[in-house]
Parts: structure tokens; C-alpha cells; sequence
């Protein structure tokens, strides 16, 4: 009765999110933005002044996530991909990009992420995300005078030395010989 009943339900709040994640459920959003509506519903449930209220504001709770999930489950892999190809196009110059984020940020787990990315568009993640780094390396390069270094930290190297190497192996010549080759 009274408090105890909403603690109680409040500890039903935290048994769902737990279940969900213990079982692997995807919702599709950031880990940091589950905990933060996890924490938004909780301060609400707990606030409610009766537990028909508190219940109620449960339900409700429960309702989102499953319409939430139900939407997710009816988007197909392809979408999901769009989805991923876009987010790499936005986040590519992030040093900090990992597949990862993005499996999250799509709401896929990593393992299945990486295996839908590779049947969809034939290539891996680290590849895909290679070869649009480099992309962006040459495009630098031949419209701008950006020394190697910073061209690395633009497409997302913190290691200079490391984007050279990578340049190298994607392009079969060195950034300096890029350059000479594309401005004689």
C-alpha cells in the first residue's frame, strides 16, 4: 500500500529494462538515451500522488516500447543499412566511429550488424568506412594545399602515420605522389 506499492512498481520498472537487455532486445536507440528515458519514466512513476496513477503511467510506458519496437521490426535490413550508410556519411571525420555505434544507432546488435552490412553492401564496415575516408583523402588533396596531417585528422586518423600507410595501400602511391600526379 501507498509508497511501497509504487516502489514496487518502480523495481517492475527496472526488472522490464533489465529483461530486455539481459535478453538481448534491441530498441534501437543509444545506450546513454535508454538509460535517460529509463530514468525520465522512473522520476514519473515514482512522482504519480496514487498507484492506479503510477500504473497507469507504466502502462503507458510499456505501450511506447513495444509500438517503438514493433515500428523497429518493420523496417527492413536494407533500410537499416540506408540508415547506417548515412550515419557513416555524417560521422565519418569522427576518429571515434565504431560499428559498434552504429549497430546501436540502428538498433542491430554488432555481430548481426556486421553480418547484414557485409551481405547488403558487400564490403565490411572497417572496409566501407576505409575506402570513404580515403575518398575524402584524395578529395582534399586535390582541392586543397592541406598538409598530410591534417588531411589525416579531416577524415577521422589521429595517427598521421598510420592514415599515410592506409593512403598508401588504397591509392598504390604515397599522399606526396598523389598530390605531384594530380598538380605537376
Amino acid at each position: 500500500m501507498g509508497n511501497n506499492s509504487k516502489i514496487m512498481l518502480s523495481f517492475a520498472l527496472s526488472l522490464f529494462w533489465g529483461e530486455l537487455n539481459k535478453n538481448g532486445m534491441e530498441t534501437g536507440m543509444h545506450p546513454d538515451r535508454i538509460q535517460e528515458k529509463y530514468n525520465d519514466y522512473y522520476k514519473e512513476i515514482v512522482s504519480k500522488g496514487t498507484l492506479d496513477e503510477a500504473m497507469g503511467c507504466f502502462e503507458q510506458m510499456v505501450l511506447e516500447f513495444m509500438e517503438e519496437l514493433s515500428e523497429k521490426e518493420n523496417i527492413s535490413n536494407e533500410e537499416l543499412i540506408q540508415r547506417a550508410k548515412r550515419m557513416i556519411e555524417r560521422e565519418f571525420s569522427d576518429p571515434a566511429l565504431r560499428l559498434a555505434d552504429v549497430a546501436a544507432m540502428v538498433g542491430l546488435s554488432p555481430n548481426y550488424f556486421s553480418t547484414v552490412f557485409k551481405e547488403i553492401t558487400g564490403q565490411g564496415f572497417a572496409d566501407y568506412l576505409t575506402e570513404r575516408r580515403m575518398k575524402e583523402a584524395q578529395h582534399l588533396i586535390m582541392t586543397t594545399r592541406y598538409k598530410s596531417g591534417e588531411i589525416a585528422a579531416k577524415v577521422g586518423y589521429d595517427n598521421s602515420t598510420y592514415f599515410s600507410s592506409t593512403f598508401k595501400k588504397y591509392a598504390g602511391m604515397t599522399v606526396s605522389q598523389y598530390r605531384e600526379m594530380i598538380h605537376p
